[in-house]
């Protein structure tokens, strides 16, 4: 059976540089694109705030003198150059032409959104399954996504532009396993790169997803001479879009290479002793940005360990090794918390509040999309899906050791999203035959069941705190105080 959904039956299609694209996701293109920019020009002038503040004044800097010196560009200490730039070019386009600089970037990152959803998503859904998408699931599936993360594209934020990028060069890769197209080879890997230097969770993503293509494309691509010029190319499109990287690295020596080693070490340490973690814009928490959700199995463990946060890898091994079970139970709730998705923008002036009803449908989708795979997806028929849905995860699995954010998770989501609109929505005769059988509502009750008191538990352990010191925020009467 086909995993997400059938033929649209006789739908006419005008010719583009890529096959086809139906007229259908034309119309759909355009009811997102238009909703969406109404809505955005509706906000009222968007106030930054912590990260989406700093990639802001990071492009700033590359025209600081009045006109473009890389040179200039001011890394701080954890930001690569390529999304700081992306928002400087921009920024400076709009200002030339006396526009609004931060609803310029909205209103393209809206265009880029719309395209992906209506026309990369579909296409991909199509490649991977041979079935050609319904108007109906294409405007499902913007729509829930747009509910739940509407929020997010007011901010410059790296995550959806991220996960836009991989999920268009999962596509140029697939249309290129026939023929040798080397062009799209060469776009699909400088997307990949953009990824993985803008968003360093997306890193694997440049060895798995094209690992995923050699597994899955014609013989011609193992012939030696195409093998060796696809090596050649990937390595020399990364290198070329990573070379600003190491210049800067090199010039200004306190910013760490691709913002990657360090940071990691200090998720990881975060990760064992937060639960999740959130930002407010709002005065709920007196005045406090961070929101931090407490988890007292780790404090014990550091403690106990007398560590300080970051520490190195290896000890980390030694925690792990020492502390098997408990990492077990840490990260498990990391993986609830990754998708206890409570408010759909990344700074919420609201922490408090009733949230059930938007609680209840982010597990209730999230529950049809799993049982739909869980029923109907099959791996022999599928392998071509699973290895580059596989790619598109890697994200989520390097983000679940560190402070887990709901957004970090946006890979799984979307890929739980698809599900629900291309297969569920697409082709629901299939699923009302599966809720025919009792047992569905029993584990549908148990899930709901589980996640709320999951969910109550973390609420429980809320904790926000101030800047941090040396780098472990704790509770007062916590273990974690009387480490020195």
């Amino acid at each position: 059976m086909d995993v997400l959904g059938h033929h649209a039956g006789d739908t006419k299609t005008i010719k583009y540089g890529w096959k086809d694209i139906s007229d259908s996701q034309v119309f759909c293109f355009f009811v997102v694109f238009v909703l969406t920019t109404i809505y955005i020009l509706l906000q009222p002038p968007t106030e930054l705030f912590f990260d989406a503040k700093d990639y802001w004044m990071r492009g700033a800097s590359f025209f600081s003198h009045g006109y473009f010196n890389f040179q200039d560009y001011d890394a701080g200490t954890a930001r690569n150059y390529i999304f700081p730039l992306v928002l400087g070019t921009i920024a400076y386009c709009a200002k030339v032409l006396h526009l609004d600089p931060l609803k310029t970037f909205q209103i393209l990152h809206v265009f880029l959104f719309s395209v992906c959803i209506t026309f990369i998503v579909p296409k991909l859904v199509s490649e991977l399954s041979n079935c050609q998408p319904k108007t109906v699931s294409i405007l499902a599936f913007a729509f829930i996504l747009l509910y739940f993360w509407h929020g997010f594209l007011l901010y410059p934020l790296t995550d959806f532009i991220a996960l836009e990028f991989t999920t268009t060069s999962c596509l140029l890769f697939l249309q290129s396993r026939e023929k040798r197209r080397f062009e799209r080879v060469a776009l699909a890997f400088s997307l990949l790169a953009f990824a993985a230097i803008s968003r360093p969770a997306y890193f694997p993503c440049l060895l798995l997803i094209p690992i995923a293509f050699l597994l899955t494309a014609k013989r011609l691509w193992l012939e030696w001479r195409n093998l060796v010029a696809f090596c050649c190319t990937g390595i020399l499109v990364v290198a070329l879009m990573v070379a600003p990287q190491v210049y800067i690295n090199h010039a200004k020596p306190y910013h760490s290479p691709f913002s990657g080693a360090s940071l990691f070490l200090f998720q990881l340490a975060f990760g064992i002793i937060w639960e999740k973690y959130e930002t407010t814009s709002g005065k709920d928490l007196g005045g406090t940005p961070r929101v931090i959700y407490c988890d007292h199995i780790g404090t014990e463990i550091f403690a106990r360990e007398h560590l300080i946060a970051p520490f190195d890898f290896s000890k980390f091994r030694r925690i792990v090794r020492k502390y098997p079970l408990e990492l077990i139970a840490i990260y498990g709730k990391h993986f609830f918390n990754g998708f206890d998705l409570q408010f759909s923008e990344p700074y919420p002036e609201k922490i408090f509040g009733n949230r059930l009803v938007f609680a209840f449908l982010n597990y209730t989708l999230l529950f049809i999309g799993c049982s739909y795979l869980f029923i109907y997806f099959d791996i022999r028929r599928s392998v071509v899906a699973l290895l580059y849905c596989s790619g598109l995860l890697c994200p989520v699995v390097v983000a679940l050791p560190g402070a887990v954010e709901p957004r970090f998770f946006l890979p799984a989501f979307s890929l739980l999203y698809a599900v629900v609109a291309f297969a569920v929505i697409g082709k629901p005769k299939a699923y009302r035959n599966a809720l025919q059988n009792p047992r569905m509502y029993l584990a549908y009750s148990g899930s709901m069941w589980l996640a709320i008191t999951l969910s109550g538990a973390t609420m429980a352990n809320m904790y926000p705190v101030t800047p941090l010191f040396s780098g472990i925020p704790a509770p007062q009467n916590s273990a974690l105080t009387e480490v020195k």
